[in-house]
Order: structure tokens, then C-alpha cells, then sequence
């Protein structure tokens, strides 16, 4: 039989569904679906996953047969039985390089038959080389049976092949395809009898080209870093989506991008981002178009890029930026709680609400440069994108606050006021869908970016997950980051990584070992930060060691300090009937017992370790941002800053978000072809349900030194 496609025309060249040469490929997984025709033969053959079956007729005789694969390592192993000639054969394909296959297969039935197969591509997928010896019997050498050819993919939607035989027969043939579809024709030069064939499989051999005028729509809500939200932490990456819309927006078929924003909720730095990729799709000549039942400061801040649609009893909330700190001090002393405070810093805050009644001037300046210069880039922006004065958009802010979607019409901060249905009649063209390419290799020995997601408190031991409210929560563990460093370290392909750090901090030695990991690794492979919403103490103490660092305008970091905390509960105790007695060996061996108040010389020990964690503290941000210890100190003290903030003074290398980070490490590492390998790897279900159950452990054996913004400072836009 002539087989129209190359991939069936070797033993060495099977791939996936077309396993009628070698049930080997099977191994692959898969689902495609081929039909053959050949002088008096026709027939179909079929593979789902790792399994296949193939009917043909001959004249009057029918052949039906059955096939299976299976994958180990680089290697594949395949049977097959044919049902009409009760023939079994074996097949296997050992694919450890990307430029060599080799196949074999052994025929059962009646004397046993072997065939051998070499496949070498000397240029990526583009030029494949064959040879092949087939049915070669024990007693037959003399009579060798032999073919050599050759395909190139001229382009992708065009191969042509050639084949020559033992017999000095030339053959040759061509292949289109286009999407999921592959038709081939194959016969030999000097007495034409053409074999055709039609493949269909389930990626696409090629991207679409058909439909120039694609949409993209998406409804906006809110995505964690790495993922791990509701009951069992399987929710949508802020990755994912990010992505995905550049992807569309680098398709010069899709000429509108449409985003619901009514359940919009991004973080504020995800909102720059996601504006900055809308920012871009308006550069390629692309229309943006957003429609939201209600705006919000941070919803507007995105939609503001492009057009902007309401219903007629929409809203738009601009009343300006805020930001409140909530005091307990007086709740505690009511329970007859003290707490004990030690830092380093004068800005270093975080313990502030546990000890006063009122924010420390220190606290306050911070706070106010925070909401200035961030809102600085919100004025600065919507105004640009909405053709608005920057003071008649305060005057919007000051006088108003509360839109009507005729009162935002007629400042012109939206466009038109429609229902949903009516937009949606507005935005029109087929839908978007990423075209994912099956290039047909070997062996994925595509070079990789590691994108670790670092989202939580910073804690000891293992990373967990807890949905749980009050009780719950996420946590980044040095013991899991560090398994994962490792990982990442001993993988060869894996070239660069990329760190995306959303978190407040907190234990300073897990901080340290996790700080640790990423410097070893730096060594080996660029490692790049992309700071997130929040990047903060020890959310910074892990990230100073990288190569370099990016911020979104609205990014909190900083808050270089360190601090230890006591909580006194003797008072309560008391308060609710209890006693204590102590009987001890050493003046100081109950000094964290949580009944009593330290003594002068304890509070002055518990300083003094404060201290000396600062100032490592400082030197190690010294160290990772090629700055004086001076330097470092006249910018730490605890004081957080804004991402345009953090720029001006060296904290951060400059204004990125996720995606430009992993253009950075591409870039650097010199990558044409590359995947995202994501970590941590996705939990199972058990693993779930453990974190569920995990208990939080409170460690009141010691002064607990903590890197960490203890309080979140919302932006609110």
C-alpha cells in the first residue's frame, strides 16, 4: 500500500494516531481520525488516547484490527492484533532527542518478520530523513528489503516528500494542511497510481488564518497569583488570564477586544497590568471596549483605555483614594491584654494598632506619599485615555463623586449609554480561540521558564492553603520553596526563572532560607522578581537577591524593618479567675511566659536581637541591589513605598508586570522557543484536603522576629 502520509511511511516515523506502521506511537495519547484510499484499498483508522482500531477493504476482503500504547520515559512500546489474518505484532520507538527516532516492529503471525526504522531531523521539524528495512525473515538477507526518503516542511501549510527503494523506484508526494486538517497525496513518478489520504486531529497541525475579523471577550473578576482559591485552591491564575489576552492581542486577527467589568476584581497592580496589555492592544490598531454595570475606581482605572459602555441605571463611583488603619489598643486594654513591642524602624508600623490609639506621624507621612503617588498615575492616565483635563477630572471627583450614567455621559467619562444586549450587538465577529500548533516533534526539548508564585504570609515548613475564614489563609513555606529551588535547579531545560511575589512577609528565618534558594539559583540561571499587590518586608527580603526587579506604579513594597511582639495575657487571666505558680531554675527561664511582663534586661536582650536582625536586614538588601549599607538605611526603617517610588530610589529596577518579567528572562537567556512551566505544581485532592485540616501554629516560645506589613493598605483604586 502507498501511504499518503510520511509519518506512516517509516517505522521510525509514527506519531500519535498514525500507528497502522507501528502501534508504538500510540504511547503518545491522542485523538485522530484517518482515511485512506490506494488503487482497490480504502479504509479509516482511528486512535483515541493510547488506544486504536483501523477497518480497510481489499476488493471483496475486509481487515479490521486493534492496537494499544504505552509511554515509558523517552521510549514507546505498542501491540497489535489484526483480526482477519490473526496476525500480532510489536512495536516500539525510542525518542529520547529531538532529532532521532528509531522504530521497530515484529510481525508474529506465520514466520516471524522484523522491520527497523532510523528517522534524523537535522533542522528542527523542517527536514526529516528516513530509512527503513522491512520484512526481514531470518533465512531472507540476501534479499534485503530497503526505502530512504525524505520530507520538508516548506511551510505550514505545504510539505513535499520523495522516496526511492530497493527496486530503484522513485516516488513522491505532497501535503496540505490547514487547522485540524491534513491531506496528502503519494505515488510513484514513472507509472502514477496516487494514494490520498484526509487526517483530522484534535490539535491543529496549523494556525487558522481564515476570519480576519475576530473578537476577544472576557468577563474580568478576580484572580489570585498562584491560583489557589475556594475549597479546594483549583481556581483561574492570574497568569492564565493575562496571557490570554495578550495572546489575542498579538493575533492580527482579532480586531476588538470586549471586557465585562461588572464583577470586576483585580488587585491594583493587576489592574495596571491588565491596562498596560489593553494600552498595547490599542497600539496594534485594536478596539477596546468595556461594559460594566457599575464602575468602580480601579474598573474605571482599566476601562478608561477605551470605549466605555453603562446601562441606563449604571453608576460610576469616583470619590478618590482612602486609606484607614484600625486601632485595638483600647479592646485590649479593656481585656487586660499588654503587649510587648520590639523594632527597627521608626516607619516600621505594623505593631502600631496594637500599642496606640492613633497613627504616629511617621505612619502617617507614609501612608499619604503612598495614596500621592499612586494617584498620580491613576489622574494622570484616565485623563489621557478619556481626552480629559486632569483638573476637570478632579472637579468631576470633588463635586460629584457618585455618577449617574447621564451625568457620566455628559462629562464624557463613557461613551454611550446601552444594555449589555445592545453592546454585544456593537462587538461583532466570531469568537477568539488560541490556536495551540502540534508541530509534530519527537521530543519537547523546548528550553523552559520557571514561574514560581509566591502568594502569602511567609511562614516555616511547608507551604498551605486553608479557605477557611479568620482561621484560614495562605502561606509561602521555606521548606516548600526550597524543594522547589532545588527543582528548578537540577532541570536542565529550565533556563530562567521568574519569581512573582504577592505577599506581606512575615517569619524572618524562612525569609532568610528562601532568600537563600533563590541567590544559589541566581548563580545557575537569571532569576527575575515581579511584584505583585504587595511585596513587603519579608515579601522584599526574598526578592532583594534577585537580578532584577519589577513593580507595577501601584505596587507596595518596601518596609524594610523587623520587629518581635510579646502579648502579655496575665491580666485577663486574672480577669476571668485564673492563678499561676512558677517554680524556676534561671532569673529570666519564664521570661516568654505569657502571664508576665518582661524586665528591663529581657526588654533590653529582645532589642538588642531586633536590632541585629535589622541590620542583616539591611545588608542583605545592600548586597542584592548593589547599594551602600547607608544607602539601604536612610530607605528602610520600615517605610513602605509605591512602586514609582520604589523606582526613584533603587528598590526595584523599573515598571513591569508578570509578562514583562518573562520577556526579560527570554530575552536574557536568549529563548526563540520556550514553555512556562508554572510552580508550585498543582495539588491533588487529598493533598487539599490536608491543608484544610492543617492548624495554624502560634509559636509563643520566643520572641517571634517578624518581616512583615502586618496590615494590608488597601488602594481602592
Amino acid at each position: 500500500m502507498l501511504y499518503p502520509f510520511f509519518e506512516l511511511s517509516s517505522i521510525a516515523l509514527a506519531y500519535k494516531g498514525n500507528f497502522l506502521q507501528n502501534p508504538a506511537s500510540l504511547g503518545q495519547g491522542g485523538r485522530e481520525l484517518g482515511l485512506i484510499y490506494s488503487e482497490n484499498i480504502y479504509g479509516t483508522y482511528l486512535s483515541l488516547y493510547n488506544l486504536g482500531g483501523y477497518f480497510f477493504r481489499s476488493g471483496r476482503e475486509n481487515f479490521y484490527g486493534l492496537a494499544s500504547g504505552v509511554k515509558f520515559g523517552g521510549a514507546y512500546f505498542g501491540a497489535g492484533y489484526d483480526i482477519t489474518s490473526r496476525n500480532y505484532f510489536l512495536g516500539f520507538l525510542f525518542r529520547n532527542y529531538r532529532f532521532l527516532s528509531l522504530g521497530g516492529r515484529v510481525d508474529l503471525g506465520g514466520r516471524p518478520k522484523f522491520s527497523a526504522g532510523l528517522g534524523i531531523r537535522p533542522y528542527k521539524e523542517y527536514i526529516t530523513l528516513y530509512a527503513d528495512i522491512y520484512n526481514l525473515e531470518k533465512a531472507s538477507y540476501d534479499s534485503l528489503s530497503w526505502k530512504i526518503g525524505a520530507h520538508l516542511q516548506v511551510f505550514p501549510y505545504l510539505g513535499i516528500r520523495g522516496e526511492i527503494n530497493e527496486k530503484g523506484e522513485i516516488f513522491g508526494g505532497f501535503e496540505l494542511s490547514y487547522s485540524v486538517l491534513r491531506f496528502g497525496a503519494f505515488s510513484p513518478l514513472k507509472n502514477p497510481r496516487a494514494s490520498l489520504g484526509l487526517l483530522i486531529s484534535d490539535k491543529q497541525f496549523t494556525k487558522r488564518v481564515l476570519g480576519k475579523n475576530l473578537k476577544y471577550e472576557v468577563e474580568v473578576s478576580s484572580y489570585s497569583e498562584d491560583g489557589r482559591v475556594g475549597f479546594l485552591g483549583t481556581g483561574k491564575k492570574f497568569y492564565d488570564f493575562i496571557s490570554s489576552i495578550k495572546n489575542a492581542v498579538e493575533d492580527p486577527r482579532v480586531k476588538v477586544i470586549f471586557l465585562d467589568l461588572t464583577n470586576f476584581g483585580l488587585s491594583s497592580a493587576q489592574a495596571d497590568e491588565l491596562r498596560k496589555v489593553l494600552e498595547y492592544a490599542k497600539e496594534k490598531g485594536k478596539e477596546v471596549i468595556s461594559f460594566a454595570e457599575g464602575y468602580s475606581l480601579r474598573a474605571y482605572y482599566v476601562a478608561s483605555v477605551g470605549k466605555v459602555y453603562i446601562p441606563p441605571e449604571g453608576e460610576i463611583e469616583l470619590l478618590g483614594p482612602y486609606a484607614e488603619v484600625e486601632f485595638l489598643k483600647g479592646t485590649l486594654d479593656k481585656l487586660g491584654i499588654k503587649v510587648q513591642v520590639f523594632r527597627a524602624g521608626k516607619y516600621k508600623s505594623a505593631v502600631e494598632p496594637l500599642i496606640q490609639d492613633t497613627l504616629s506621624s511617621a505612619n502617617r507621612e507614609q501612608i499619604r506619599r503612598l495614596l500621592e503617588s499612586t494617584w498620580e498615575v491613576w489622574l494622570e492616565k484616565v485623563s489621557k485615555g478619556r481626552n480629559l483635563s486632569r483638573d476637570s477630572l478632579e472637579n468631576i471627583i470633588k463635586n460629584f463623586g457618585y455618577l449617574s450614567a447621564e451625568e457620566a455621559l455628559r462629562f464624557g467619562l463613557v461613551d454611550s449609554i446601552v444594555y449589555y444586549d445592545e453592546v454585544k450587538k456593537i462587538v461583532k465577529g466570531r469568537n477568539y480561540k488560541k490556536d495551540e500548533v502540534d508541530r509534530r516533534a519527537w521530543r519537547e526539548g523546548k528550553a523552559k521558564i520557571a514561574l514560581v508564585l509566591l502568594e502569602g504570609s511567609i511562614v516555616d515548613g511547608e507551604s498551605s492553603y486553608n479557605p477557611l475564614p479568620i482561621i484560614g489563609g495562605k502561606t509561602i513555606g521555606s521548606k516548600t520553596v526550597r524543594e522547589i529551588f532545588e527543582e528548578i535547579r537540577k532541570d536542565k531545560d529550565i533556563k530562567g526563572v521568574v519569581i512573582r511575589v504577592n505577599s506581606p512577609g512575615g517569619s524572618g528565618l524562612a525569609s532568610d532560607i528562601m532568600a537563600r534558594e533563590i541567590a544559589l539559583t541566581d548563580k545557575e540561571k537569571p532569576v527575575v522578581v515581579s511584584m505583585g499587590g504587595v511585596a513587603a518586608s519579608g515579601g522584599y527580603y526574598i526578592s532583594a537577591p534577585a537580578r532584577k526587579i519589577f513593580v507595577d506604579e501601584r505596587t507596595i513594597t518596601g518596609s524594610i524593618g523587623v520587629f518581635g511582639l510579646k502579648f502579655v495575657l496575665g491580666g485577663f487571666y486574672s480577669k476571668v479567675g485564673m492563678k499561676r505558680e512558677v517554680v524556676k531554675l534561671y532569673p529570666h527561664s519564664d521570661a516568654f511566659s505569657l502571664w508576665r511582663e518582661m524586665d528591663s534586661l529581657e526588654l533590653k536582650r529582645a532589642q538588642e536581637m531586633v536590632d541585629y536582625f535589622y541590620w542583616r536586614f539591611v545588608r542583605h538588601v545592600a548586597k542584592g541591589r548593589k547599594m551602600s549599607e547607608d544607602s539601604v538605611h536612610s530607605l528602610a526603617q520600615g517605610r513602605v513605598w509605591s512602586g514609582v517610588d520604589a523606582v526613584k530610589i533603587g528598590l526595584a529596577d523599573g515598571f513591569g508586570g508578570l509578562l514583562d518579567a518573562i520577556d526579560f528572562v527570554k530575552n536574557i537567556a536568549k529563548l526563540e522557543d520556550y514553555e512556562i512551566v508554572v510552580y508550585p505544581k498543582e495539588k491533588g485532592v487529598l493533598e487539599s484536603l490536608k491543608d484544610l485540616f492543617r492548624s495554624t501554629q502560634v509559636d509563643f516560645e520566643g520572641v517571634k522576629v517578624l518581616y512583615r506589613l502586618e496590615y494590608d493598605i488597601d488602594l481602592n483604586f
